[in-house]
């Protein structure tokens, strides 16, 4: 990640007035990154994905900024609909989805349940014929064949997600069978973390290609279709950012292809990270620095309990470092670094050799692309150590220097 776009001043100011760690969401950049993909897609609409990051304020916030949500468990739906999003703008997806979690989707009337496998279908089927209603549903589908350029990879093996793409046809056929169920659509999330402009538009081509074969499948009109972005953030220094400069195309292309075919499909971008990993930094204070072994080692107040991620235990091969900032130091002479946490555990490290202007102790330093997977994601009650704040900031807050704290974790309390 490149710092010299993002605004440091507040992140500077916020650490004299928060507790630290902390993490930071600059409202202004989500908008932006908002307000960009949506000039790239014109004409779908954005479907958030809740896991990302699930802060109830942030939710909020999002009601008038984005066409939708995406759950993945029943606390996100109560999660969702108490930050007053309505069960007809909501769309549940998971592979564990339990009779219970069923129940719920039901009940609160939501949009649309993704189906993953033939025996859910089967068991909502159930449910709804109890109940008394026929539940809407989408089938995801799992591609035969995996994507070039993604960090995470989903198709194209055995997965947990979705029906394999050389199953549907047996699929859609035991489906008509199921009398309380309407198949409104399909679903594709095959990968994530690309960084490739390229390989991105190759991405939704091939969605499109598969989502037009399922179509052919099926003899009643299809309503929905849900392309997984797949669009990665620059967490290291040496990676590249997105432009976005082949999707525009491909989005004009399937629109395009809809509208000939007199076809009334709405089609949705269920995206998070993208949207709001680069709007976040954790900072964390350094406690102190020691030596051993002649390497410098800088002890933080935040670490792998507060972000799994940036310690390389969310989903990295290999640990290589985020890309990380001093906000305070003042001695700019470079030396190598060992950065960790506060746990009682050698894993909790955030860098094993980095180069940075002098550390001292009481420096502020602060992560990038932490918006998307932070708490949640992350071990918070692992030693009992105090939870991260949560900070919004928007230069069009006139009160508290466009800071709102947004605290909704706790730990037990004397």
């Amino acid at each position: 990640m490149n710092f010299e776009g993002y605004p440091l001043e507040p992140v500077r100011e916020a650490g004299k007035h928060f507790e630290t760690p902390f993490y930071l969401y600059n409202l202004d950049i989500l908008e932006t990154n908002i307000e960009t993909l949506r000039q790239a897609t014109q004409g779908f609409k954005l479907r958030y994905a809740v896991k990302t990051n699930p802060n109830p304020m942030i939710l909020n916030w999002m009601k008038n900024r984005v066409d939708s949500v995406d759950v993945s468990s029943s606390g996100e739906i109560i999660l969702a609909r108490k930050q007053g999003w309505q069960g007809c703008d909501i769309e549940f997806t998971g592979p564990a989805k339990t009779a219970k979690d069923l129940q719920l989707a039901l009940r609160e009337q939501i949009h649309s349940i993704v189906i993953e496998d033939l025996s859910e279908a089967e068991l909502l089927n159930d449910i709804a014929r109890q109940q008394g209603v026929t539940a809407r549903i989408l089938i995801r589908i799992a591609p035969a064949l995996a994507e070039e350029n993604f960090g995470v990879r989903l198709a194209g093996r055995p997965t947990q997600f979705g029906v394999d793409e050389d199953k549907l046809p047996q699929t859609l056929s035991a489906l008509q069978q199921l009398t309380h169920l309407h198949l409104a659509g399909f679903h594709i999330y095959s990968g994530s973390q690309c960084l490739n402009d390229e390989s991105l538009a190759n991405h939704f081509a091939n969605m499109w290609a598969i989502f037009q074969q399922a179509m052919q499948l099926w003899s009643q009109p299809i309503e929905e279709l849900v392309f997984g972005a797949g669009m990665g953030i620059p967490y290291h220094d040496s990676d590249n950012s997105l432009k976005l400069t082949h999707l525009p195309a491909i989005a004009q292309q399937i629109r395009e292809d809809i509208a000939s075919r007199n076809l009334s499909i709405e089609c949705f971008i269920e995206v998070g990270r993208f949207l709001i990993g680069t709007a976040g930094l954790f900072v964390t204070r350094v406690v102190r620095v020691k030596e051993s072994k002649n390497t410098l080692i800088a002890i933080c107040d935040g670490g792998m309990n507060h972000n799994l991620g940036a310690c390389g235990h969310l989903g990295g091969i290999s640990h290589r470092h985020y890309s990380m900032i001093n906000l305070t130091g003042s001695d700019k002479s470079v030396e190598k670094y060992r950065i960790v946490g506060p746990l009682c555990t050698a894993i909790d490290t955030l860098a094993h050799r980095i180069e940075m202007p002098k550390i001292s102790t009481g420096d502020l330093l602060a992560i990038g692309c932490a918006g998307s997977y932070g708490p949640t994601a992350s071990p918070l009650f692992f030693i009992s150590h105090a939870l991260p704040t949560e900070i919004l900031y928007t230069q069009k807050e006139q009160t508290n220097d466009g800071f709102i704290q947004a605290d909704w974790l706790t730990l037990p309390q004397l």
